[in-house]
C-alpha cells in the first residue's frame, strides 16, 4: 500500500483496475473554465510584472548608465562577481527596453484594449521579454540576498540569449522595432488584412488598409482628419489618431494647413480621391523617411528623433550634443524648451539644457546632477537617498527649494559624493553617512578627489554620522567651510592631503574636528589649514595634524575637547595669531612641530594649556587660568622660547607657570601669579634641562614648599641674567631653590633669597646684584661653600667672590668660603679650588633606579671604576660609558678598571658649568628581547600538533642581536576548564615543546553548545647577555557543532524500484541530506583533508544497517520485498562527532491482483471547510459520514499516477512555496482532490 500526504490528504493507491474512471463532460467544462482564469491571471501577472521590472532596471542600470565613462569602470569592478556578470548581461539590451519602453507600454494600455488580435511574432517576442526580465530581475534580487544559486540557471540562460540576439546583428531590436512603429499598431486600430502582393513592408502594412478605410468614409473632412491624424503618429504621437489633434514640428505644420482649407471645399468626385490617396502615399513616405535618428532644427526650434518615425515630447530626456551629456524638456510639440523655467524647480537656459534641477522633476540625485551644464540642484524632497556612488565634475551648487523645511541625504558604505569639480553647499542640506548602518566600510559623506573643491556655506548644511571622515580630501584638493555643521563622524569632521579653509561652521562630537594630513605613501602633500574663524568643540581632538602639515590659524574659537583642543605633529608648523581662544580643553595645545604663538589666549584648560615637545615660540599672547599636575600654563619637553607675553594665573602640582623638562629660555614677558608646591614661576626637574631666563620678569608666584619663582631640582641647569625675580614667596626659596646648577651674571635682580640644597653652590661668571643664599640649618658646616667665582684673567683679589658682606656677626656657615691649596690637604667637605687638579665623577642610571654618589678625585692620580649599585627592569648592566648611548664594547668602561681622569677629560666634551670639571659615567643595559605572537583556535576534537601551535610565534626581536625568532621557545601550557568541570593536564617542557606534543582538544570531555575554553602558552626567549623575555599566547578550543541529518518522514519505493539490483545504499542515501557547520564552512574554503580530498561531511554519510518490522537485518543485495524497514544512517564530521537517524523505507506492492474500488473520504471534518466550491461531494453528505467513520480520505491511483505526482512534487521543489504549487497542480489535474 503507497501512502502520499498532499495538503492534508492522504492518498491511498491501489490497484490499477480499481482507479479507471470515466472522465465526464463536466469536469472537462469545468476544468476549460479554471484553465481560461489560470491564464487570464497569470496574464495580468506579467503585465505587472514587465512594468516593476521596467522600472527595477531602470533604477539600477540607468544610474550606472549615466555616470561618466571614466568612472565607470571603478564603480563596475567595486561589485561583486555575481553583480558583475548581472550588469555585464543586461546593460547589453538595456539601451532598447528603454527605447521602446513607451510604446510597449502603450499597446499594452491602449492599443490591446481596441482589438485583442495579435500578430504571432509580437505576442512571441513581448512574451520573451517579459520572461527575460522577470529572471533578469529574480535573479539579480538572489544576488543581493545571498541566494545566487536559487535561479543562476534560468538567469544566465535568458540573458544570454537576449545579449545574443543584440550582438548579432541586432535582430531582437529589429524585431522591437517592428512591434512597436507600424505594423501591430495598425494591425490594432484597422484590423484589415493586405491582399496586395508585390509591395513595399510600408504598402502593405499600412497605406492598403488606411485606404481601404478610407474608402468607406463618405465624410471627406474625416477623411482628411483621419490622414493628418496617421501622419502626427507616423512622427510618434504615442496617443490613438482620433483622440488627438496636434501640431506637428518642422516642415509637417504647412501641409496641416493646407489640408485644413481644402476641408472647407466642395466634395471632389472619387477620381480626385484617387489622387489623394497618391498625394497621402506619397506623403507618408516623406514623413516616414523625414527624421534622422538625433538632433534635428528647423526655423522654430530643436527636436530629437528616437527613431526615424518618432521624436521625444512632453517629457526630460538625458541626452548627448557635442559629446556632452544633459537634461532637455521637449514640450508638447517636440520642440525644446529654452530660456524658461519648466516648473518652479527646473530652469533651462537659451540652449535648451537644463541648469537648474529640482529634484522632484529627477527620482535621483544621479539624475539632477548628472547633467554636463547642470549648475544648481534644487532639492525640494524631506529626504533621498544616495543609490550610488555620485560623482560630481563640474561647477554646481546643491541647495534646497526656498520654500523647502530641509533635505536629508542618506548614504552608507560607498554611496557617497565624489566631487571632481567645484561643488557649493547652501540651503538646509543634511547629509547623514548613518554610521550605525555600516559594518566596516571606512568611507566619507562627501569626498573630493585631487583637483575638486567643496565650499560649505548654508548655515543649514549639517554633515554627520559617516563611518569615515564628513568630509575627505585627496591631495590637491580645496575644502571652503564657510558655515554649517559636521557632527558625529567617526573619525574627522575634515580630514584632507590637501588645503582646508575655515571662516566659520561648528564642528564638534566628531573624533577630530579638522585633520590635516601632510604626507601620503610616504611624500609630502602640501596639506594646509587656514583658519580665519569656526568653532570646534566636543571632539577628541579639536584641530589636528600628521607630519609636515601647515597652518595658519586666526580668530578661532576651540573648546571642550576631551583630549586636544590643537595638535601639530613632527615637521609640522602653525602660525597662530590674531584673536583665537582655545579653552576648556583637556589640554589646550599639544605641539610636536615648529608653532609660532603671535598672539591669542590658551586658557581654563584641566591639564596644562600648552605641552610641548617641539619648537614652540611664544611672541605674545597669554597663558592663563590653566591647571594641571606637572606644568599648569605650560610643560616644556623640548624647547621652548619666550620673547613676550603673559603667563598668568596658572596652578599646578609643580611648575604653575612652567614645568621645564627641556630647554626653556625667557628673554621678555611675564611670569606672574602662578601658584605650585614647587616652583610657582617655574619648575626644571631633569638633569638634563636647562632654563635660562635673560629678560622679562617673575613676580607675585608663589610655591607652597619650594622655589616661588623658581625651582631647580634634580641637577637640572639654571641662568639667570638681565632679568626680575621680586614679590615670589616660598617656604624654601622665594626666589629660587637651588638643587642643581645656577649660574649668574649679567647683573640680575633677584630680591628674594636663593635656597641652596646640600652640595649645591650659585656659580658667578659676570657681574651681580646682591642677592642672600640661604641653607638649611642641620646643612650648617665649617666652610660650607655658597658659591664660587670663576677665576677670570686679571682677577687676584678674594674679596671679589664674597656675595655677601664679611660682617662678624654673620654666622660662619653661611659665608661665602673659598679655599685654595691642593686637594689632599684641605680639611673641608665642601670645597672648591679655584685653580683646581681635580675633577668630580658622577654615576648616572641611564634610565635605570637607584642612587650612586659621586666623587671628586684629582685628575693625575688612576682612578677605580666602581660596581654598578644601580637596577632596570628587562635589561642587564653591560658597562659604563661616557655617552648615553654607546653600546660599542671597545668604548666600554668595566668594574674595577683603572683609568686617568685626565685621559677621560680629553675624551669627554666636559663644561666648567660649576666651576670644576665633571666626568658622567652612565650605565649601558642590554635590553631583553620582545616577543610577538597571536593567538589561535581550533575546534573541539580536532588535532593539533606542535607544529601548528608555533605558528603562533611571529617574531623575536632583540635591539642588540637582533633577529631571534628562531630561539623562541613553548615552554609551559596552562589549560582552562570546561563548564562541567574537566580540565587538561598543565605541562612544562624544559627543553621546549616536543614536536610529538598534541593539545588536548577536550574531545568527548562534555563541552556544551557554543562553549569556548582558552588555554594559554608560555613562550620563552633569552638573548646572548642572558635576558629571558617570556610572553603567554592563547590558544582558543570551540565547540564543533555535531552534524545534522535529514530523512524523509518515508522513502516509498514500488516494487520494481526495491528490486534486486536497483535499490543500494547509495540510491537510498539520495533521499538524506547531511549539514556540518564546521565542515561545510571547510569545503566552502577548499580545505583539503587528510586524504587529500576538499573536506565533504557528505563523504562520511552512511547507512550501517537496515532491518525489517521483526527487527531482522537485511541486505540489499538482493532487493526488498513488499513492507516497512528501517535502517540507521549515520554522519562523521572530521572532528569525530557523529550524528545517527533512522530512515523509514516502505515498499509498495505496485503487482497486486486488481481489488475493489476503495471508498473515498476527506481526512477529517478539521479540513472539510477546504472543499471548493464546485466539488462533486455533497459537504452535508461528507459531515455526516465523517463523524461516524475514521476520519481518513482514500483514493485509489494507478503506478504511473502515481510516479506522474511524484514527477510534479519534484519539478517545483520541496520548499513551501514549491509544495503549494504541486498542489495546485494536482488538484487542478485530478479533480476529485479539490
Amino acid at each position: 500500500m503507497l501512502s502520499l500526504v498532499l495538503a492534508g490528504v492522504f492518498l491511498t493507491a491501489a490497484s490499477p483496475v480499481s482507479a479507471q474512471r470515466q472522465e465526464t463532460t463536466e469536469r472537462m467544462e469545468a476544468e476549460s473554465e479554471s484553465n481560461k482564469e489560470d491564464e487570464a491571471e497569470e496574464s495580468i501577472v506579467k503585465e505587472k510584472t514587465f512594468i516593476q521590472t521596467a522600472d527595477y532596471l531602470e533604477k539600477n542600470i540607468r544610474s550606472f548608465h549615466l555616470l561618466p565613462e571614466g568612472d565607470k569602470r571603478t564603480a563596475f569592478l567595486s561589485r561583486s562577481g555575481a553583480e558583475r556578470y548581472f550588469f555585464l548581461r543586461a546593460y547589453t539590451f538595456y539601451f532598447a527596453i528603454c527605447a521602446e519602453r513607451e510604446n510597449i507600454l502603450r499597446l499594452s494600455e491602449e492599443g490591446l484594449e481596441e482589438n485583442s488580435t495579435r500578430q504571432g511574432a509580437g505576442e512571441e517576442l513581448q512574451e520573451k521579454l517579459y520572461t527575460c526580465l522577470y529572471v533578469a530581475q529574480m535573479y539579480h534580487e538572489s544576488i543581493q540576498t545571498e541566494e545566487a544559486e536559487t535561479e543562476f540557471a534560468e538567469a544566465e540562460a535568458a540573458l544570454a540569449e537576449m545579449t545574443e540576439a543584440y550582438q548579432s546583428g541586432e535582430e531582437m531590436y529589429s524585431q522591437l522595432k517592428s512591434l512597436t512603429d507600424t505594423y501591430m499598431c495598425w494591425r490594432t486600430y484597422f484590423a484589415e488584412e493586405p491582399e496586395e502582393e508585390g509591395m513595399s513592408a510600408l504598402e502593405r502594412e499600412v497605406l492598403i488598409p488606411l485606404t481601404k478605410v478610407l474608402i468607406r468614409l463618405p465624410d471627406e473632412a474625416k477623411k482628411r482628419r483621419i490622414l493628418a491624424g496617421f501622419t502626427s503618429f507616423m512622427k510618434g504621437e504615442t496617443k490613438l489618431p482620433w483622440k488627438q489633434e496636434e501640431q506637428p514640428p518642422g516642415d509637417i505644420a504647412p501641409r496641416e494647413e493646407a489640408d485644413k482649407e481644402e476641408a472647407d471645399k466642395e466634395e471632389a468626385p472619387k477620381e480626385e480621391l484617387k489622387t489623394e490617396f497618391q498625394k497621402a502615399k506619397k506623403l507618408l513616405a516623406s514623413a516616414r523617411a523625414s527624421y534622422k535618428i538625433g538632433w534635428n532644427s528647423d526655423s522654430t526650434g530643436w527636436w530629437y528623433a528616437y527613431s526615424t518615425t518618432a521624436y521625444y515630447k512632453n517629457c526630460w530626456q538625458y541626452l548627448a550634443y557635442n559629446g556632452v551629456y544633459d537634461w532637455y524638456y521637449f514640450k508638447d510639440n517636440g520642440y525644446i524648451a529654452t530660456n524658461t523655467w519648466v516648473d518652479s524647480n527646473n530652469y533651462v537656459n537659451g540652449s535648451g539644457y537644463c541648469t537648474t534641477a529640482g529634484i522632484g522633476s529627477f527620482k535621483t540625485l544621479q539624475q539632477a546632477a548628472g547633467s554636463g551644464h547642470c549648475t544648481t540642484v534644487r532639492l525640494t524632497v524631506s529626504s533621498i537617498a544616495n543609490e550610488a556612488e555620485l560623482r560630481i565634475g563640474k561647477t554646481m551648487t546643491v541647495t534646497t527649494a526656498p520654500n523647502s523645511s530641509g533635505c536629508t541625504i542618506y548614504g552608507t558604505g560607498l554611496k557617497r559624493w565624489v566631487i571632481t569639480g567645484n561643488v557649493s553647499l547652501e540651503g538646509s542640506l543634511v547629509f547623514d553617512g548613518q554610521k550605525d548602518k555600516v559594518a566596516d566600510d571606512v568611507t566619507s559623506n562627501l569626498f573630493v578627489k585631487t583637483g575638486g573643491t567643496l565650499c560649505v556655506k548654508g548655515s543649514g548644511v549639517c554633515i554627520q554620522n559617516s563611518i569615515g571622515h564628513g568630509i575627505y580630501g585627496e591631495v590637491r584638493s580645496l575644502i571652503i567651510v564657510e558655515s554649517g555643521s559636521l557632527r558625529g563622524n567617526y573619525h574627522d569632521g575634515v580630514g584632507s592631503y590637501g588645503t582646508v579653509q575655515v571662516s566659520g561652521g561648528k564642528f564638534y562630537e566628531n573624533d577630530t574636528g579638522l585633520y590635516i594630513a601632510g604626507t601620503y605613501e610616504g611624500k609630502r602633500t602640501g596639506a594646509r589649514g587656514i583658519l580665519t574663524g569656526g568653532e570646534f568643540y566636543r571632539n577628541q581632538y579639536g584641530v589636528a595634524s600628521s607630519e609636515y602639515a601647515e597652518f595658519s590659524v586666526t580668530n578661532v574659537s576651540i573648546h571642550e575637547n576631551y583630549r586636544y583642543g590643537f595638535l601639530l605633529y613632527p615637521n609640522g608648523y602653525a602660525k597662530l595669531e590674531g584673536t583665537p581662544e582655545i579653552y576648556g580643553n583637556h589640554c589646550g595645545i599639544y605641539n610636536f612641530g615648529e608653532l609660532l604663538f603671535c598672539s591669542g589666549n590658551v586658557r581654563s584648560n584641566k591639564n596644562t594649556g600648552i605641552l610641548n615637545e617641539g619648537k614652540y615660540t611664544m611672541k605674545n599672547g597669554t597663558v592663563s587660568s590653566n591647571r594641571g599636575s606637572d606644568g599648569g600654563g605650560i610643560t616644556n619637553k623640548k624647547e621652548f622660547l619666550m620673547e613676550s607675553g603673559c603667563i598668568k594665573d596658572n596652578t599646578a602640582s609643580r611648575g604653575g607657570g612652567i614645568f621645564n623638562q627641556g630647554a626653556f629660555t625667557m628673554t621678555g614677558g611675564e611670569v606672574t601669579g602662578n601658584q605650585a608646591s614647587q616652583g610657582g614661576g617655574i619648575c626644571s626637574t631633569s638633569s638634563a634641562s636647562r632654563t635660562a631666563v635673560s629678560g622679562g620678569a617673575l613676580q607675585h608666584n608663589s610655591g607652597t614648599k619650594d622655589g616661588g619663582g623658581i625651582c631647580i631640582l634634580n641637577g637640572a641647569a639654571c641662568e639667570l641674567s638681565k632679568s626680575t625675580l621680586e614679590n615670589n614667596s616660598a617656604v624654601r626659596g622665594g626666589s629660587v631653590y637651588l638643587d642643581g646648577t645656577l649660574k649668574a651674571y649679567g647683573n640680575p635682580r633677584v630680591k628674594e633669597e636663593v635656597f641652596l640644597a646640600p652640595s649645591r653652590f650659585i656659580t658667578v661668571t659676570g657681574s651681580i646684584e646682591r642677592f642672600v643664599c640661604q641653607m638649611a640649618s642641620e646643612d650648617t658646616f665649617q666652610g660650607r661653600v655658597l658659591a664660587h667665582y670663576t677665576l677670570m684673567p686679571g682677577d687676584s683679589e678674594l674679596d671679589k667672590y664674597s656675595l655677601e658682606q664679611k660682617t662678624q656677626d654673620t654666622v660662619s656657615g653661611k659665608l661665602l668660603v673659598l679655599e685654595s691649596g691642593s686637594l689632599e690637604l684641605t680639611p673641608y667637605a665642601y670645597s672648591v679650588y679655584l685653580n683646581s687638579s681635580g675633577c668630580r665623577i658622577r654615576y648616572d642610571a641611564n634610565g635605570g633606579t637607584g642612587v650612586m654618589s659621586s666623587e671628586v678625585v684629582s685628575v693625575n692620580k688612576k682612578y677605580r671604576i666602581r660596581d654598578n649599585e644601580f637596577e632596570r627592569e628587562q635589561a642587564a648592566f653591560v658597562g659604563w660609558s661616557l655617552v648615553r648611548t654607546n653600546s660599542e664594547t671597545g668604548k666600554l668602561l668595566y668594574p674595577m678598571e683603572e683609568v686617568f681622569p685626565e685621559r677621560l677629560l680629553s675624551m669627554y666634551p666636559f663644561t666648567e658649568a660649576e666651576g670644576i670639571r665633571e666626568i658622567t659615567l652612565y650605565a649601558i643595559w642590554d635590553y631583553a628581547p620582545s616577543l610577538e605572537v597571536c593567538g589561535n583556535e581550533f575546534y573541539e576534537g580536532e588535532e593539533v600538533r606542535a607544529s601548528q601551535l608555533k605558528k603562533g610565534i611571529l617574531r623575536g626581536m632583540d635591539t642588540e642581536d637582533g633577529d631571534i625568532t628562531d630561539k623562541i621557545e613553548i615552554t609551559q601550557i596552562s589549560y582552562g576548564r570546561t563548564k562541567s568541570g574537566y580540565q587538561g593536564e598543565n605541562q612544562e617542557f624544559v627543553q621546549g615543546l616536543p614536536d610529538s606534543y598534541i593539545l588536548d582538544t577536550y574531545q568527548d570531555r562534555g563541552m556544551e553548545k557554543g562553549e569556548r575554553i582558552t588555554d594559554f602558552l608560555l613562550c620563552k626567549a633569552e638573548d646572548s647577555a642572558g635576558n629571558v623575555s617570556f610572553c603567554e599566547m592563547p590558544v582558543s578550543v570551540v565547540y564543533n557543532e555535531p552534524p545534522v541529518i535529514t530523512v524523509p518522514k518515508r522513502v516509498i519505493l514500488t516494487t520494481d524500484e526495491a528490486g534486486e539490483g536497483r535499490v543500494s545504499e547509495e540510491v537510498l542515501l539520495n533521499y538524506v541530506s547531511v549539514k556540518d557547520k564546521e565542515d561545510d564552512m571547510a569545503k566552502a574554503a577548499g580545505v583539503l583533508d587528510r586524504d587529500g580530498q576538499v573536506v565533504d561531511i557528505r563523504r562520511y554519510l552512511m547507512l550501517t544497517e537496515i532491518k525489517d518490522t521483526d527487527g531482522e537485518t537485511v541486505s540489499l543485495e538482493q532487493g526488498l520485498l513488499p513492507g516497512e524497514y528501517t535502517g540507521e544512517v549515520t554522519a562523521t564530521d572530521r572532528f569525530g562527532k557523529t550524528c545517527v537517524a533512522e530512515l523509514h523505507i516502505a515498499v509498495a506492492d505496485t503487482k497486486q491482483e486488481p481489488g475493489e474500488e476503495a471508498d473515498v473520504r476527506f481526512i477529517s471534518l478539521e479540513y472539510l471547510d477546504t472543499l471548493a466550491e464546485d466539488s462533486h461531494w455533497s459537504r452535508s453528505e461528507l459531515e455526516e459520514r465523517l463523524k461516524k467513520e475514521e476520519p481518513e480520505y482514500t483514493f485509489s491511483l494507478t503506478y504511473q499516477e502515481i510516479q506522474e505526482i511524484k514527477k510534479i512534487a519534484g519539478d517545483y521543489g520541496k520548499d513551501k512555496e514549491g509544495s503549494e504549487k504541486a498542489i495546485r497542480e494536482v488538484m487542478k489535474k485530478w479533480k476529485v482532490f479539490r
